[in-house]
């Protein structure tokens, strides 16, 4: 992987916006085949595995807006 911090920064932000976004377009499909308890229970599934990544990541989106805004 390139070691320009800019490159870095955008693949990151990117990956975020790319998960956000599938998560968003999956949801009428989700409900379309899943009853109310299933979709509790996969969002259970989906907040525990949201606070564990920001866990294990650190929160690193964090430093994501501290290295936009500092200059070189």
């Amino acid at each position: 992987m390139k070691e320009n911090p800019k490159f870095q920064m955008t693949a990151f932000a990117l990956s975020i916006a790319l998960s956000k976004g599938l998560s968003l377009i999956m949801l009428p499909i989700f409900t379309q085949f899943l009853s109310p308890a299933e979709m509790g229970e996969l969002e259970l599934v989906a907040t525990t595995m949201a606070v564990l990544g920001i866990l294990i990541s650190f929160a690193l989106h964090e430093a994501l807006y501290r290295f936009a805004t500092k200059k070189a």
